[in-house]
């Protein structure tokens, strides 16, 4: 196996500044997607855990983010965030933004939680991951439900949290 579908070092590095069950999950999936390489031929990286205020400010400025209340921001108790992003890296090493490729992503942090028994939040339909069993009817089931009450939805494929209740 190429080193291209391992984790890098400011990959790690960004790991370190989330939540330690929030770790577990995300280094669970990426297991996942290792051992199943020769299938999805896709992995990810880590391209962000703890923001800073700036940061953050400046992603709700570009519309990337809907709040400064953000599950990124440092959690006041141990200045960790809640939150990460992971990006889909493809067979030859580029990043992919296909919507697909976070639909597989999302299923090994499915099956990473599960396996892990921590809720995973994914931010392309805002539904506990370990809720369901169809990412693609939680996802419209999402869509729906802010059509119906006239907002837009807000997709963040990249996007993985520990939910409020799980501090």
């Amino acid at each position: 196996m190429t080193s291209k579908f391992h984790l890098t070092a400011p990959s790690l590095r960004r790991l370190d500044t989330v939540h330690k069950d929030l770790q577990v999950v995300v280094l669970r999936a990426h297991q996942i997607m290792t051992d199943s390489h020769h299938v999805h031929r896709l992995s990810f990286q880590i391209t962000e855990g703890v923001r800073t205020v700036e940061r953050q400010k400046e992603l709700v400025a570009r519309g990337a983010s809907k709040t400064m209340n953000s599950r990124h921001m440092a959690h006041p108790t141990d200045g960790l965030s809640r939150a990460v992003d992971l990006v889909a890296i493809e067979d030859d090493g580029d990043v992919s933004w296909h919507m697909q490729d976070y639909f597989t992503i999302a299923e090994a942090m499915r099956l990473a939680a599960l396996d892990c028994m921590i809720p995973i939040r994914w931010g392309n339909g805002w539904f506990v991951l370990n809720e369901v069993d169809n990412l693609q009817a939680a996802q419209l089931n999402y869509i729906e439900r802010k059509r119906a009450k006239k907002e837009k939805p807000f997709l963040d494929g990249p996007h993985f949290e520990l939910p409020t209740s799980h501090s």
